[in-house]
C-alpha cells in the first residue's frame, strides 16, 4: 500500500465521525539496522542530548526538550509513529527507547525522518501547511474539565475503568494503561493523529500536573471525532 502524503493537511470538522488511521507503514529502517554510518552513530551514542535536540527541532518541537523529561524521545517517538501511520504501540514506543536502545531510537526516528524529505533546518510556516503545523484545537480546553458532570464524576471516582476505556478506544493494548508513563505519549498520539495544536512540552504538563483534567479532554476528543 502506498504511503499517505502526510505534507497535506487534515482538516477534521466537528461532529463528524472520524476514524483512526490504519498504521499499515513500517519504519524505514529497523531498530538495529539504524545504526550507521559510524560517524552518526558515535555522534547518537556520545552526544545524544544534542542528537535529540536536533530531532526535536526537526519535528516542531523545542530543542530543549529534551532536557526537560529524559523520557521525551519516547514521546516523540510516538509523534513520528503516528504521523506517517508506522506500525507499532505505545508499550513498543516505551521499551524500545529504554537502556541500550536508546541511541539506536533516535536514529531510527532520523532516517524516518530523512525517508520523508523532512528538512534540517525548521521553517515557520502557517498552520496546515506542513506535517508540522497542525491546524486543528481541542474540542474542550484542558480547563472546561468540569463542564462535563458525568464525564468529571467518572474520571474522579473511576479514573481506572475511564484510562482503561480511554487506551481502547485509541486502538492501544489493554494493558499499556498499567505503565503510568504512557499516558503522556497517548496525548500526543491523540493530538498528533486529529492534528491539534500543541507541543510535548505541554503534553507533559497537562498529564503530569493535571492528570484527570486531561483524561476528560481525551475522552471528550475520541467522543466528537466518533470513537
Amino acid at each position: 500500500m502506498t504511503n499517505r502524503n502526510t505534507s497535506q493537511p487534515i482538516v477534521i470538522q466537528p461532529g463528524t465521525s472520524y476514524e483512526f488511521y490504519t498504521f499499515d507503514n513500517n519504519w524505514q529502517k529497523t531498530i538495529f539496522g539504524s545504526f550507521t554510518p559510524c560517524p552518526r552513530s558515535a555522534f547518537a551514542f556520545f552526544c545524544n542530548p544534542c542528537y535529540i535536540a536536533k530531532l526535536n527541532d526537526r519535528t516542531g518541537e523545542h530543542f530543549l526538550t529534551c532536557c526537560i523529561n529524559p523520557c521525551s524521545l519516547m514521546v516523540l517517538r510516538t509523534k513520528v509513529r503516528t504521523a506517517f501511520h508506522i506500525r507499532g504501540s505505545l508499550a513498543e514506543d516505551c521499551y524500545t527507547t529504554c537502556c541500550c536502545l536508546y541511541s539506536c531510537a533516535a536514529m531510527q526516528i532520523e532516517k524516518e525522518l530523512d525517508h520523508q524529505s523532512i528538512p534540517n533546518i525548521v521553517v515557520q510556516t502557517k498552520p496546515g501547511d506542513d506535517v508540522w503545523a497542525f491546524e486543528n484545537w481541542w474540542t474542550q480546553s484542558l480547563h472546561q474539565c468540569c463542564e462535563n458532570t458525568e464525564s468529571c464524576c467518572l474520571v474522579f471516582w473511576c479514573c481506572p475503568c475511564t484510562l482503561y476505556k480511554i487506551y481502547d478506544r485509541a486502538d492501544e493494548d489493554l494493558l499499556t494503561c498499567c505503565w503510568p508513563m504512557t499516558l503522556w505519549p497517548l496525548r500526543t498520539k491523540i493530538r498528533t493523529l486529529f492534528r491539534i495544536r500543541g507541543s510535548i512540552c505541554g503534553d507533559c504538563l497537562a498529564v503530569y500536573c493535571c492528570p484527570c483534567c486531561a483524561l476528560i479532554q481525551m475522552h471528550r476528543e475520541l467522543t466528537q471525532q466518533g470513537l
